[in-house]
């Protein structure tokens, strides 16, 4: 059996019709792939749908980490990746990636090689739930090595710790589902893992055009993510810490409207505050 073989890909979409093609054909032909789509409003399902990719159509945004759930149900093989759809395999990445799950019976996850689309690369060392990184170095390794954070743009993880795990936390719409599933994988007494010869290629923020509405969603759900996570592992903040900036960045995305911007979008922003679907971007 070959590495693609082993793995189901579990790819979100939402607005993500420019970028969807370029990562599902990066995948290997064998590789099993469901795509679930959060209720795009641009031609995302008829592109996936064309190149006969199994997709799930949600008739709302679910959130990224209910979404992947949604996906990794479908699945039966033993690894799962999850891919951002604004993110490429490089050739031999996924065989790498399973190559090094094989070599490291107690590593539960694995993060491949994230390479911007300029080349330069991106390596998470920070994270709100992990206290001792905040001033850690931006230096990036080299080499395989174990990791604290992992990122969720790719990552290979092994389909029954997920599913033990209980998958990603409903609760948590947007932003920190990786650091809340890392951490508590690393709870349970598995360790994560860099993969540097398995290389995917990321263009980020490339699943909607930018608005006002968008913006200030981005920050209201990171903001509440921050929050969510850090209350439920114990995590303290300071004055100066990742929470309030969160805060600071949710304030200032509305504050920083005009007036004219505001009343436009005080629909949107009265829907999220009220925990209820939006008629706008969500």
């Amino acid at each position: 059996m070959t590495p693609a073989e082993r793995v189901h890909a579990v790819l979100v979409t939402y607005n993500s019709a420019a970028v969807i093609a370029d990562a599902l054909k990066s995948l290997p032909d064998t590789t099993q792939t469901t795509v679930v789509d959060n209720a795009s409003r641009d031609a995302t399902a008829s592109v996936v749908k064309g190149m006969n990719v199994p997709i799930f159509v949600s008739s709302s945004n679910i959130g990224f980490g209910n979404a992947c759930n949604l996906g990794a149900r479908e699945a039966e093989r033993e690894f799962l990746l999850f891919l951002n759809p604004d993110a490429r395999l490089q050739p031999g990445a996924l065989d790498a990636l399973v190559a090094a799950a094989d070599n490291n019976a107690n590593s539960a996850a694995f993060n491949p090689r994230l390479l911007r689309a300029n080349g330069s690369q991106f390596f998470r060392v920070r994270s709100h739930l992990f206290p001792e990184t905040k001033r850690a170095k931006r230096q990036t390794p080299t080499g395989d090595q174990d990791i604290k954070i992992l990122s969720g743009a790719a990552f290979l993880c092994r389909r029954a710790l997920f599913e033990e795990m209980g998958g990603f936390d409903p609760h948590i719409f947007m932003y920190c589902e990786d650091d809340d599933l890392g951490l508590r994988l690393r709870k349970a007494g598995w360790t994560l893992r860099y993969v540097h010869d398995a290389v995917v290629v990321h263009q980020g923020n490339q699943s909607s055009a930018p608005s006002d509405a968008l913006e200030f969603t981005k920050a209201y759900h990171e903001m509440r993510s921050r929050w969510y996570t850090a209350v439920k592992h114990g995590v303290g903040f300071s004055r100066a810490g990742k929470l309030s900036q969160s805060v600071v960045n949710w304030l200032s995305a509305v504050l920083t409207m005009n007036r004219a911007r505001r009343i436009k979008n005080a629909a949107h922003i009265k829907a999220l505050l009220e925990e209820r679907p939006a008629s706008d971007e969500t």
